[in-house]
């Protein structure tokens, strides 16, 4: 397979105009490099900054990760990953697979789109197929999927519209607001404690709330609105079918959340803390022990070819710049992840303390209530498999075995995303 490649800054500008099937990936060489099985169907150009590949071929990029890549029109089935520049799409024909990217602005995707693990916003005009989309750390905006839209776990804001069905696991948050329009059916997966407005003004089905606390609205008419516990996030859903919002019904228990419990949160968040930074330290050394090995190693390998004391120097010297931006980049990795577990951990706090009231409240309505009355809770009936919420006491499993240093930090993201994407 023929390679070219031309040597680039860190974050270079890659424009792509392929007719085949494409992979890219995200490396951290300051280099793009493409392999084809056909070197005449390949041109590679590069000004300034800027290179250009065309291809009349399947091929494979590596870029910089911090590369911004446009692409122009791709006519083939897509991957793109493990890099964190812009990426802009004006055309893909064919299915398109995003993984671990920055911010990204797509116009046409005529095929299926898949997306895990945005740095940043995501912004999509129209999707020629079905979508699936996870952890996006950032608002959300879809102007048309022809197909069914899946979302699971968005940071930010979402507004979205699909042709078909939509179905989302979100966990609101005050500062952002939801808006989802759908020529099928919605389902909506909320924390029991979420603090939400509910506001539907257009239904041509059912209109299902399975949430403690709130009356079933099975036979409830559009337009139709819902305050749900502190009512805080706004939740705009329009759908030409049904319509069904779902919590995970909390058992009720009446724990102590008084100082004791504050106490002991706190300490494990600091246990946590204190051991991800360790685990940052023993990573960052045994990086520097490999890397001195390997040039220990390529430095006697080098100087038995009969190269130059200087030349080899100089090749030394471009891999311990290239290992220390590796170590930067995975430094800087690890810090986000220990962004994401605090953030995680205060939701947690505020969602138990929120459902210690919501209990109280309950057992304070109870004790005038007739023995043996129950709160009857209407069957939900759903029109697409939606995966069971996440509870906290599951969340505080994963972080509890953190603090007893039974797992990594690395696991503890997966365990956490394995669970809260349910992915298999």
């Amino acid at each position: 397979m023929d390679k070219r490649f031309v040597v680039t800054s860190e974050s270079p500008k890659v424009i792509l105009d392929v007719r085949g099937n494409l992979t890219l990936k995200g490396t951290d060489e300051p280099q793009v490099s493409v392999k084809s099985s056909d070197p005449n169907a390949v041109t590679l150009e590069q000004e300034g900054d800027t290179v250009t590949i065309r291809a009349r071929s399947n091929c494979d990029i590596k870029v910089p990760r911090e590369a911004q890549v446009q692409v122009i029109e791709i006519r083939g089935e897509t991957v793109m990953k493990a890099f964190e520049g812009e990426l802009n799409v004006k055309e893909i024909h064919g299915n398109l697979t995003l993984r671990s990217i920055g911010p990204a602005m797509l116009d046409l995707v005529q095929g299926n789109l898949e997306v895990k693990n945005v740095e940043g916003s995501l912004e999509i005009q129209r999707v020629d197929g079905n979508v699936t989309l996870r952890d996006v750390q950032g608002d959300l905006y879809i102007k048309t999927v022809r197909g069914n839209l899946q979302v699971l776990d968005v940071d930010g804001s979402v507004e979205a519209s699909a042709d078909g069905n939509i179905s989302m696991n979100i966990d609101p948050t005050s500062s952002d607001h939801y808006s989802l329009t759908a020529k099928g059916n919605i389902a909506c997966n909320v924390p029991e404690d979420a603090s939400l407005t509910l506001d539907i003004p257009k239904v041509g089905g059912r209109i299902t709330i399975n949430i403690a606390g709130v009356e079933n609205a099975k036979n409830a008419k559009a337009p139709y609105q819902q305050i749900v516990n502190e009512g805080d996030a706004q939740m705009t859903l329009s759908a030409g079918g049904n319509i069904v919002v779902s919590g995970q019904m909390p058992e009720f228990e009446i724990p102590d959340f008084d100082a004791e419990f504050e106490s002991t949160f706190e300490g494990m968040g600091n246990a946590i803390g204190q051991q991800i930074e360790a685990q940052i330290e023993a990573q960052m050394q045994m990086m520097e022990e490999q890397l001195n090995a390997q040039i220990s190693n390529m430095t006697m390998n080098l100087g038995a070819s009969g190269m130059t004391p200087e030349q080899v120097e100089r090749i030394n010297q471009r891999a311990r710049e290239a290992s220390q931006r590796a170590s930067e980049r995975a430094e800087e990795k690890m810090r986000q992840a220990q962004e994401r577990l605090e953030r995680r951990m205060a939701a947690t706090q505020q969602r138990m303390e929120q459902k210690a009231r919501v209990a109280e409240a309950r057992a304070r309505r109870q004790e005038h209530r007739s023995p043996g009355v129950g709160w009857p809770i209407a069957p939900v009936e759903p029109f697409s498999p939606l995966n069971e919420p996440v509870s906290d006491e599951e969340r505080l499993t994963v972080l509890r075995l953190l603090e007893q240093k039974r797992i990594t930090l690395e696991e503890a993201e997966a365990l956490l995303s394995a669970l809260e994407g349910k992915e298999g």
